[in-house]
């Protein structure tokens, strides 16, 4: 994306923030997926069932809509609002994101490698 595209811009062009947010790899969109690993490697570490246990559920519909809203014109915002959040609900957040990726992080491609790793201990 356009760093002189605003939100407005976006929405008019026809492409929603979510879409932006879920699936493009633009530098405000990879910074916030590193406030998200960020924010659950200094909060969630200690946290017992943090993929396994969901946050609550109006909770993180209201963060992914503010951070949607946010992270193309207030950055500071968006690390604002996953700062404040819980590390649960962050988790829900980073679930989603990983669901919506358009290829999967463990591809067939790289299957071989991926099975390699046990034996290298």
């Amino acid at each position: 994306m356009r760093a002189d595209l605003s939100y407005e811009d976006i929405r008019i062009s026809g492409l929603g923030s979510e879409e932006m947010l879920f699936n493009s790899s633009s530098p405000k969109e990879a910074e916030t997926k590193r406030k998200i690993l960020h924010h659950l490697h200094s909060n969630g570490l200690r946290e017992e069932g943090l993929m396994r246990l969901a946050g609550f559920v109006e909770k993180v519909q209201i963060l992914k809509a503010e951070i949607e809203r946010s992270y193309v014109m207030s950055p500071t915002l968006v690390e604002n609002l996953i700062r404040q959040s819980s590390a649960h609900d962050v988790s829900v957040l980073l679930k989603q994101l990983v669901r919506h990726l358009p290829e999967p992080l463990l591809t067939n491609s790289h299957m071989d490698c991926f099975l390699q790793v046990p034996s290298n201990n």
